[in-house]
């Protein structure tokens, strides 16, 4: 089943001549970490819904964190897809941020970077909901990566790769001090070692997110 999933995402934005390739790089994305056997499958169901949302022109709101964690967890939290009241306004700001700045990211590479990474930190610092707060955090990013025509990438480095893991936490902790430059430079990074960093998409650059 995980398998016709994948196919199925990357038969989407993906041509044939990378898929078989690129389909292990998001196999190896999924199992890496502490990924519970029982949302795998979901991930991956994710992925697909954020492909798909990422061909359209959508406004940029709070329903996208909703459905991806409903999507991840639906099935066995009941707080899954639950917004807290009190994360509603700082989500809002950091979806205005990324608005205001959309239309000079799609030529400036720094600036996307930028935005990649308050998006991915503002969400993991927001805590919007109960639990899973990085996967959605980490599906969010991909959602605004695919928007500029980007890959796939995994953010959080497996905890097995014990000092990789370290320095995640390191540039986190930086983060929450207002400073994001080593998440952005960790974004940089993974982008540059996955799938040539750049995916053959048509989604391309001018994607909107505020339509």
């Amino acid at each position: 089943m995980k398998d016709n999933l994948a196919f199925e995402f990357f038969n989407i934005i993906l041509p044939a001549s990378k898929m078989e390739a690129t389909i292990g790089n998001v196999k190896e994305l999924v199992g890496s970490g502490d990924v519970h056997e029982e949302v795998e499958e979901n991930i991956l169901k994710a992925e697909l819904y954020i492909a798909n949302l990422a061909q359209k022109n959508v406004p940029l709101g709070v329903r996208i964190l909703s459905e991806t964690s409903k999507i991840i967890y639906g099935k066995i939290y009941s707080w899954a897809g639950k917004i807290k009241v009190e994360a509603r306004p700082k989500l809002e700001e950091l979806f205005s941020l990324i608005r205001e700045q959309w239309e000079l990211s799609l030529v400036d590479e720094e600036l996307r970077l930028d935005l990649m990474a308050a998006a991915y930190h503002g969400v993991l610092n927001i805590r919007p909901f109960f639990d899973g707060n990085e996967k959605v955090a980490r599906l969010f990013v991909n959602y605004i990566a695919l928007k500029y025509d980007l890959t796939l990438f995994e953010v959080s480095p497996s905890i097995k790769d014990e000092h990789a893991y370290k320095k995640y936490l390191r540039a986190l902790k930086v983060a929450d001090t207002g400073d994001l430059s080593l998440v952005r430079e960790r974004i940089r990074n993974v982008l540059s070692n996955s799938v040539s960093g750049i995916s053959t998409s048509k989604l391309g650059p001018s994607g909107s997110v505020g339509d």
